[in-house]
Parts: C-alpha cells; sequence; structure tokens
C-alpha cells in the first residue's frame, strides 16, 4: 500500500443526503483508489440516516474511517478536532460535509501537498482567488504577511488543513472551541510558530445549498472572538496595530456589514444564525470606528428607500386597476 499523503476529515451532524453526494465524488477519484488518501468521517450523534449512509462506504472501501459520538458535543467546534484525530494521513484537510472536490482537484491538491512535504508550512485553502491576488500560490514569511493576504478566510473550516505531526504535538491544542473560533486559532498559532505559510489561491470544491445554516451567535464568534485572537499576536510585536487595524475593518466591510443586512434587517430564514443584540455585539470592537456607524446607518436607509419605492409601485398598480 502507497504511504497515505491526505487524510480527508470530515465532521458532519444530521446531513446524510449531503454527505452522500460528497463521498461519492470523494470515492469516484483515481487518487482516493491509489490509496494516497483516507476519508475520516466524525458524525456528531445524528438523529438521521447518516451512519446507514457512511457504512455503505465503509463496507466498499478500507480507506475510510467512520466514527460516531456517543452525544453530541454541543457545538459544531467540538466535533472539528474529533474528525482530525481520525486522521493517520501525513497531512489532515478538514472538510465541510457540503463541499465536493471538482473532477481531479483532489489529484492537483495531493501534488501541492507532496510538494510541500519537506518543509511543512502552514497550508491553507481559502477556495477562491483572495482580494487582488492572482497567483495559483502565494507564499507568506510571516504571522502579519499571512493577515494581511489570508484575513478572515482563515476562519474557514474548508480553508483549513494541518501537517499530523503539527495536529498531535500543539499544546492546548483545543483552548477556543467554546469561542468558536477552533480553526483560525489553529492557523494562527502554526504560522507564528513556522514563520511560513503557502496559500493554495484557486478553487477546488463546490458547496451544495443547504436548508439552513447556523446555530450560533454570529456577530459574537466573529465581531468579537475573531478579533480577540490576535491580541496575544499584538502583545508580542508579531502583528503591527497597523496591519489589525487594516484586518478589523476589512472584516467589517466585507464580510460582517453584508451578514448584518442578511439576519437584522433582511431577516433570511435560511440562516438560523443567534443575533440578539447584534448591533450591541458589534460595538464592543468598533464603537471609535466612524466606517461602523456609517455602515450601519447606509444599510437601513438603503432598506427604507426599498419600501418606499415598493409601496409606491404597488399603488400605482393599484390606480390602474
Amino acid at each position: 500500500m502507497p504511504e497515505k499523503i491526505l487524510s480527508v476529515c470530515i465532521p458532519t451532524y444530521n446531513r446524510a443526503d449531503i454527505l452522500d453526494k460528497t463521498l461519492s465524488g470523494l470515492v469516484s477519484e483515481p487518487s482516493f483508489q491509489s490509496g494516497k488518501i483516507e476519508i475520516c468521517i466524525s458524525d456528531n450523534a445524528s438523529t438521521d440516516n447518516t451512519e446507514t449512509i457512511v457504512k455503505n462506504y465503509t463496507k466498499k472501501y478500507s480507506n475510510i474511517i467512520y466514527s460516531r459520538n456517543t452525544e453530541n458535543t454541543g457545538i459544531a467546534d467540538g466535533n472539528f478536532p474529533k474528525a482530525a484525530a481520525l486522521g493517520t494521513g501525513s497531512f489532515i484537510k478538514l472538510l465541510n460535509d457540503y463541499a465536493y472536490f471538482i473532477p481531479e482537484e483532489l489529484d492537483k491538491m495531493i501534488g501541492f501537498i507532496e510538494g510541500n512535504m519537506k518543509d511543512k508550512p502552514l497550508l491553507l485553502f481559502p477556495n477562491k482567488n483572495l482580494i487582488d491576488r492572482n497567483d495559483e500560490i502565494i507564499y507568506c514569511d510571516s504571522l502579519e504577511m499571512f493577515v494581511q493576504i489570508a484575513s478572515y478566510w482563515s476562519t474557514w473550516l474548508l480553508a483549513t488543513g494541518i501537517w499530523r505531526e503539527d495536529f498531535i504535538s500543539m499544546p492546548d491544542r483545543d483552548r477556543n472551541i467554546e469561542k468558536l473560533t477552533w480553526t483560525p486559532d489553529l492557523n494562527l498559532r502554526t504560522i507564528s510558530s513556522k514563520k511560513r505559510a503557502v496559500i493554495y489561491n484557486r478553487q477546488f470544491c463546490k458547496l451544495q445549498p443547504l436548508k439552513s445554516k447556523g446555530g450560533y451567535n454570529f456577530f459574537q464568534v466573529f465581531g468579537v472572538n475573531y478579533l480577540s485572537l490576535y491580541d496575544e499576536y499584538l502583545a508580542t510585536n508579531q502583528l503591527s496595530q497597523q496591519v489589525y487595524n487594516v484586518e478589523k475593518y476589512r472584516l467589517f466591510r466585507y464580510y460582517l456589514l453584508g451578514w448584518y443586512k442578511q439576519l437584522v434587517i433582511s431577516k433570511n430564514d435560511i440562516f438560523q444564525f443567534e443575533k440578539q443584540k447584534a448591533f450591541q455585539t458589534l460595538l464592543k470592537n468598533y464603537r471609535f470606528k466612524p466606517y461602523f456607524y456609517t455602515g450601519i446607518i447606509s444599510l437601513y436607509l438603503r432598506r427604507f428607500l426599498k419600501l418606499i419605492i415598493a409601496g409606491d409601485l404597488f399603488r400605482k398598480s393599484r390606480l390602474k386597476i
């Protein structure tokens, strides 16, 4: 048997049909059939037929590992390290259960991983072209450069991977599980230690549509908990205040503001995130930033204008009748 290069580790909960499609695509890849990869699934005590679906695959393939938690961890991040711990390959790649590989992209990813096995830098997989970056491979030689380029994309489970030896040896590895910032903490601690990261700046997966998504306080996790991860790197001068301020702005302008519109103003029912006191929560980190108030007010003004226009169109249609 060839050496296992890659462990694709999937935490899942109550998404049997979606997981089925993800696994179906993975097992059809030549690299899976060659034995270079294994698939590891951690089931967070699903109440649907996830176990039945997965066991249909484990009966056929010896390089699929399935583990079911005896009880739900209570939070999504609690299942992330459980999935990663199942991996025995040189590199552990986390994968959302609703993400499936574009044909031939898994082989390309394995080649990328093999090309970095000597130095074992932090590898990040944002599944897109990052802002103002067209290179398929981006090299970072410091934590500060990594923050400037990777930004909040390092929070995504799909973007995260770690060398197995680093995963095993990292002290207090799960310290931020309760804050739901396990993945960005893992990435920041790795680049802080290694001083080198390589970003795989290309799309390799497509995402299946979900009926619902959420289950945690979105604005607390990203507007407060995520930003607090940088405190220790500011204190040790690995991150400058200027770069931190830029990241803080980008997080608000390109991420939090859009979600505020979706969750608070538009009240999109697809997303089941907790959003109690969203404004007050964001205020904790943005109270002295004028762009925060300008951004929020502009969202409400646009909403107000849309309601006026919609009402005017309704009145005109009534007059025509």
